[in-house]
């Protein structure tokens, strides 16, 4: 877990792609990471219809 959250504190300000522990896959711009969450701004895809979403959760 640590080696995650050192990764992640590196890559603040840039887009990744997360996998959460369920097999989700969510891309978007890093914007904060603690010991147990890291907080993503979700990209939107070109394309896909409706609205962009606020602030998604964390994941470990």
């Amino acid at each position: 877990m640590e080696r995650y959250y050192r990764i992640c504190n590196q890559n603040v300000g840039k887009v990744a792609r997360i996998t959460d522990r369920r097999g989700r896959v969510h891309v978007g711009r890093i914007v904060r990471v603690t010991p147990q969450k890291v907080f993503i701004s979700p990209m939107i895809r070109r394309g896909a219809p409706g609205y962009g979403y606020g602030w998604w959760g964390g994941w470990g």
